[in-house]
């Protein structure tokens, strides 16, 4: 097997390659922008319920990422002073994952975590 061919043909199919995705790439950034007739007709819907914009609307917009949440822990010694006046006869409960404060009648529902 000649290894010089084979390392000319992996070459140009590469070359090849990076010009079609270079083009895909052009190809596909024209989706993210918008056009007179979508403007004109967001500021005339805007006119239609009495919103008056004064500002330049973006003309590229990409898309956002999602919303990535976290859990937090809850410090029990902040909470009882935020949710009591005063730690006398105050009850701590624990069931399953959620902590109660309770104090006479008043009842503090579980913090989620």
């Amino acid at each position: 097997m000649d290894t010089k061919l084979a390392k000319n043909y992996t070459i140009i199919f590469l070359i090849i390659l990076n010009l079609v995705l270079f083009i895909l790439s052009f190809l596909l950034e024209e989706k993210y922008k918008i056009t007179k007739e979508q403007e004109n007709t967001i500021v005339s819907y805007l006119e239609k319920e009495n919103v008056k914009i004064y500002a330049d609307l973006p003309k590229k917009y990409y898309p956002m990422p999602e919303i990535s949440m976290k859990k937090t822990k809850n410090d029990d010694l902040v909470l009882q002073k935020i949710f009591f006046s005063n730690n006398e006869n105050l009850i701590r409960t624990e069931k399953f994952e959620d902590t109660i404060f309770k104090q006479g009648e008043s009842l503090v529902p579980p913090v989620v975590d």
